[in-house]
């Protein structure tokens, strides 16, 4: 086990400074989770959190046996149009009620507490999600390609830088959506619990007109040999620039 992370920390200042933030922070994390009802990724546990309580049923009647490119039209509404990883307000018929939710930080089972966690996190005037492509894989399988960022709801007033990720939400024989998994690119788990627990001051940051600016594909032109061809093609045609405001923009 590395210093700091519970082992023998090496002699003079240097090292325990670390190691009380190393410590500070993994008692924020699990002061986070704790105050939210999320538990850290792994193996699902079932047993009821905090705040969230019970699983329990969301929503009208199960909208079950629906071809999966049907379900992938109405999660493209509910991720573009309703912006539900920011405002949690997504489609519950599509979802099944134990519905497993997956990301690099954390481990939700269940809808009903998927949908109150992120109605606690998020500050939607001031954060956004951007679909960047949707496809169906197959018979039960959605992928999804997005970007989000912007403030959340804390009293300190965290940013979340804008990053970009990966979704796949997979179906069951039911057709409904059983397991959501997202996997972040450039943004790790470290990164988003201190960014979490940064705070912040003056005006906030506009991150919807940034991440859905040509502005953004511009900061992107030099990393672009990671992108994919629809990104190169964007970040080319934008390059003229808009005039729209930065990640240090101000409202």
């Amino acid at each position: 086990m590395a210093p700091g992370a519970g082992g023998s920390s090496q002699r003079g200042g240097a090292s325990r400074p670390r190691s009380r933030r190393a410590a500070l922070g993994g008692a924020l994390g699990g002061a986070l989770g704790g105050a939210l009802g999320w538990e850290p990724a792994g193996p699902a546990r079932a047993q009821p959190l905090g705040p969230l309580g019970r699983a329990r049923p969301l929503g009208g009647p199960k909208l079950r046996g629906r071809p999966a490119r049907e379900v992938a039209r109405v999660l493209e509404a509910d991720l573009r149009d309703s912006q539900y990883f920011v405002t949690g307000q997504l489609t519950p018929e599509v979802f099944a009620d134990d519905c497993r939710f997956i990301d690099p930080t954390n481990d939700v089972v269940g809808l009903s507490r998927y949908v109150k966690a992120l109605g606690v996190l998020f500050d939607p005037a001031h954060a956004a999600v951007g679909l960047e492509e949707l496809e169906v894989r197959g018979g039960q399988e959605v992928a999804a390609r997005f970007r989000l960022g912007g403030y959340l709801r804390f009293p300190w007033r965290p940013y979340v830088e804008p990053f970009e990720g990966e979704v796949v939400w997979e179906l069951g024989e039911d057709g409904l959506v059983h397991t959501q998994r997202q996997e972040w690119r450039g943004k790790s788990p470290a990164q988003a619990l201190a960014e979490s627990f940064t705070p912040t001051f003056g005006a906030r940051r506009t991150s919807w007109e940034y991440i859905s600016a040509p502005q953004y594909w511009q900061d992107r032109v030099a990393d672009c040999s990671t992108c994919s061809a629809s990104e190169r093609a964007k970040a080319r045609g934008s390059e003229g620039g808009s005039g729209a405001p930065g990640p240090g923009g101000q409202e």
